[in-house]
C-alpha cells in the first residue's frame, strides 16, 4: 500500500512484470522516393481505394502514425497505396524497416484491418510461382468459375479450415483430383442450359454430395434432368436443392427400380 484516498480507499502501487519483446522499430522519413520498390506478389493497386485515401489525407494525414513497413532493401511490404497518395500529394513517405518478414506474414498481420481477399492471396502466391495456386487459378479461368465453386471442385468442399490453409500458402492438391474435379466441372457445365443457377454454391454443394453417393448413376440422372429438369428450382440451401434433386432424381422411376437417399 502507498496511500490512502480521503475517503479511505486503499491506493497500491502497479504491478510490473519485466516483457522480453523486442524494441519496436524507428520511424523514418523520407521524400526521396525513388529509394523505394513494390513486391513482386503484393496486392494490386486499387484505384478507388487510391483515391479514397488521398481525398481523406487532404482533411486529414495521419502517415506519420501509420508508417508504411519495408524490407531491408526498401522493398515495399505493407502501405503500398499510403505510398503512393505520399507521392502523388508530394507528401513525405514515413516508413519502418523490418526483417524477418515477408509477404505472408504480413497478410496475416492485416486480417483484421485491411483484410487481403482470396484474390489476393491467390495473385500473391501465382506471381511466387507456388504451383497449386497457379493450378487452381488456371482451373477457374478454364471453366469460368468463381472462387468457391473452384475449391469445391478441386477439393470436395469449402471450409472455414480451407480457406485458412489458403491464406498461409498451404493447400495441397492431391493426386487425382484434378482429374475428378475436371469431370465434375464438365458435368456442371452440361446444365448450364437447364438451369440458370448452375454455378450457385448450394446447387455445386449438393451436386456433389449426390455425385459422391456410392449408388449415384450419372446417366440416369441426366435422363431425369432432360425430361422433368424444372421440379428443380432456384434454393437459398445445400439441403433445399438436395431435397429437390433427390426428388428428380427417383421421379417415376419403376419398382423394381431403388431409390436413393442423399441425406
Amino acid at each position: 500500500m502507498i496511500g490512502t484516498t480521503e475517503n479511505g480507499t486503499i491506493i497500491t502501487a502497479p504491478i510490473t512484470t519485466a516483457v522480453n519483446t523486442p524494441l519496436p522499430p524507428m520511424i523514418q522519413a523520407t521524400k526521396d522516393y525513388s529509394m523505394f520498390s513494390f513486391v513482386k506478389g503484393n496486392r494490386r493497386v486499387n484505384a478507388p481505394k487510391l483515391k479514397r485515401l488521398k481525398s481523406s489525407m487532404k482533411q486529414v494525414n495521419a502517415c506519420h502514425l501509420y508508417p508504411i513497413i519495408v524490407s531491408s532493401n526498401y522493398a515495399i511490404l505493407d502501405g503500398q497505396h499510403r505510398y503512393l497518395a505520399c507521392v502523388d500529394m508530394r507528401l513525405p513517405v514515413f516508413y519502418v524497416v523490418v526483417d524477418n518478414i515477408d509477404l505472408v506474414k504480413v497478410a496475416l498481420i492485416n486480417a483484421n484491418q485491411d483484410a487481403w481477399k482470396w484474390y489476393d492471396y491467390l495473385n500473391t502466391y501465382c506471381e511466387l510461382d507456388v504451383h497449386e495456386y497457379k493450378v487452381f487459378q488456371g482451373f477457374m479461368r478454364r471453366y469460368d468459375l468463381n472462387f468457391s465453386v473452384t475449391s469445391i471442385m478441386l477439393f470436395g468442399e469449402f471450409t472455414h479450415s480451407l480457406y485458412e490453409t489458403f491464406k498461409e500458402g498451404s493447400i495441397k492438391i492431391a493426386g487425382g483430383s484434378i482429374e475428378r474435379a475436371d469431370e465434375w466441372a464438365s458435368r456442371v457445365q452440361s446444365l448450364k442450359g437447364t438451369y440458370s443457377f448452375y454455378k450457385d454454391r448450394g446447387f455445386i454443394l449438393a451436386l456433389v454430395t449426390m455425385w459422391k453417393h456410392e449408388d449415384y448413376d450419372h446417366e440416369r440422372f441426366m435422363k431425369k434432368v432432360s425430361s422433368a429438369g424444372s421440379k428443380v428450382i432456384k434454393a437459398t440451401s445445400r439441403l433445399e436443392y438436395l431435397r429437390q434433386l433427390e426428388g428428380l432424381y427417383n421421379f417415376k422411376v419403376r419398382k423394381t427400380t431403388k431409390k436413393v437417399r442423399f441425406f
